[in-house]
């Protein structure tokens, strides 16, 4: 066996070559490096500080042999020369040792992946993340063809454009050559900034796409190997929650350049500052409709005919739909278009929309003056309960704010515990803004 000085590789010892050596017999084995390290780079090792504290085992020891299945092969993204080994269940973010020290002082449930994987490992939640990674991929390819499809519509519209000004131009005195000149440069102008956008989505699109092929492939390849299959899963809810953060999901539809001819340009032609008004309004078309289907989400005890007045997407692909004549929160598998869970209320409920994946918060018709959260796991289950001091009927989340309309006049502003933080009414000449509001989205 080679040992120390003797570190020309035999082909017995082909499995222990040196990470980095050439023709070279590792004699130990690196856990940060995933290796085995020859004598001359363990020595490497011992003499720089950021190599000291890496594990190096003896290469023929149980602990080696039993390592791809027992302690996780991702690097921490911060701290470069550490794996990720410890699991925050407070934040729900696995990192590194140094991590846990920096971040994670003051948390009271923070565990070693190693020593408690079969604890904190789940089955179901590993098959959950490859269903929503393979939904996002989808989704984003999705997204990525949209894009592309909306960069043709918007060549073709500066044409339509360009046209629409050139016949205005044809009507009016000399002094419109100006102000036509300058109009077509905001064409330009515009069609160019909706031209950078949207091959920036486009890019961040495929960037996403690539993220989540890396982590599904680590996924498959880590197959066994529960503790990186948990940091894969964790890394990929941050990948997934990073992507739907982008304003990219927000502008999906395609993008026109118009032309609109000032109406009172003839009368008003020494007056006026612009030939007219160049408009580019990137993601405000209309969605179309990919696919139709009927489903029917009637219960088997449900004791009238549904009818559904809000509904929301889950992260999960899953739809939650109120049915305010069986007062009923329903979940809906849209894959086998199946209701797979449900909860029951006294009131007729009318809205409903997600604050997190695991919640979602409903407000009932005829007057009511609450909100009821549900917490959104194997079973849809009502959980607290806040009273407010005005109606709620339109609701909507963003950034930690509940967005709350009363059926009247006004849109309240709440934070998660219910706390009132702004009421809007009027504008600021004191006229209403809204009337008989009742649905509410928020972007």
């Amino acid at each position: 066996m080679a040992t120390g000085g003797c570190e020309v590789a035999l082909d017995a010892f082909l499995d222990f070559q040196c990470l980095t050596c050439t023709n070279k017999v590792g004699v130990k084995y690196c856990v940060e490096c995933q290796g085995y390290c020859c004598q001359s780079c363990v020595d490497t090792h011992s003499r720089f500080p950021t190599l000291k504290s890496h594990t190096l085992l003896d290469r023929l020891t149980d602990a080696v042999q039993g390592l791809s299945v027992t302690l996780p092969t991702e690097i921490c993204a911060i701290h470069t020369t550490m794996l990720v080994n410890m699991y925050c269940k407070d934040h729900d973010e696995v990192g590194c040792s140094t991590c846990k020290t920096m971040n994670h002082r003051a948390c009271s449930n923070v565990h070693s992946i190693p020593d408690e994987i079969g604890v904190l490992f789940d089955a179901n939640e590993l098959e959950d993340t490859k269903r929503c990674l393979d939904n996002n991929e989808k989704r984003f390819k999705s997204i990525e063809q949209k894009k592309e499809d909306a960069l043709i519509w918007l060549k073709m519209s500066i044409k339509e454009a360009d046209t629409a000004i050139d016949n205005a131009k044809q009507e009016v005195i000399d002094h419109v050559e100006k102000v036509a000149s300058q109009s077509k440069e905001e064409v330009v102008r515009k069609y160019q900034a909706a031209k950078d956008q949207i091959e920036k989505d486009t890019r961040e699109a495929n960037e996403t796409i690539n993220d989540l092929m890396m982590i599904s492939k680590g996924l498959r390849k880590s197959e066994g190997n529960k503790s990186q299959q948990f940091v894969l899963m964790k890394i990929a809810n941050r990948k997934m929650k990073e992507a739907n953060e982008k304003g990219i999901l927000k502008h999906n539809g395609q993008v026109n350049i118009s032309f609109d001819v000032n109406s009172v340009i003839q009368d008003f032609i020494s007056d006026i500052k612009n030939f007219g008004r160049v408009s580019c309004p990137l993601g405000i078309r209309p969605y179309s409709a990919e696919t139709i289907k009927d489903m029917n989400v009637k219960l088997q005890d449900d004791k009238s005919t549904c009818n559904i007045f809000g509904s929301c997407l889950l992260e999960d692909g899953t739809l939650l739909l109120t049915d305010y004549n069986n007062k009923r929160l329903k979940r809906v598998n849209i894959e086998n278009m199946t209701v797979d869970g449900f909860c029951s209320f006294d009131k007729n409920p009318y809205c409903v929309c997600c604050t997190s994946k695991v919640e979602a918060v409903v407000t009932f018709y005829s007057s009511s003056t609450f909100i009821q959260f549900v917490t959104v796991g194997a079973q849809l289950t009502p959980s607290r309960k806040i009273n407010m001091n005005h109606k709620c009927l339109g609701i909507s989340y963003k950034d930690d704010k509940l967005y709350i309309a009363n059926n009247a006049q006004s849109l309240y502003i709440h934070d998660m515990s219910g706390n009132e933080l702004q009421k809007i009414s009027t504008d600021s000449t004191g006229s209403s803004l809204f009337n008989d509001v009742r649905e509410i989205c928020i972007q």
